[in-house]
């Protein structure tokens, strides 16, 4: 094969490569893929608000069970995410 064949199929794998990573950051990258209406108020241990950003367009609200000990999302919409965003 000659060099401009090569030089050109490089240009052309270079250029899929950089599209394909630039593709990867334009989808929104949210803590919360499942949320949850209700919780019990007397099973939250801690709770952190996450604003609108450039990597997500939607309020989160993550929330710390105490049993079991883990985070799960607070519907922002929801009476008791309501409560929780004025608080």
């Amino acid at each position: 094969m000659s060099r401009s064949i090569i030089l050109l199929c490089l240009v052309f794998m270079i250029c899929i490569s950089f599209n394909e990573g630039q593709r990867m950051f334009r989808g929104q990258r949210c803590l919360c893929s499942k949320t949850y209406d209700r919780l019990r108020p007397d099973n939250v241990m801690d709770w952190k608000v996450h604003k609108p950003s450039a990597f997500c367009d939607t309020t989160e609200i993550v929330v710390t069970l105490k049993k079991p000990q883990m985070k799960v999302c607070l519907n922002p919409k929801s009476p008791m995410g309501r409560h929780l965003l004025t608080a």
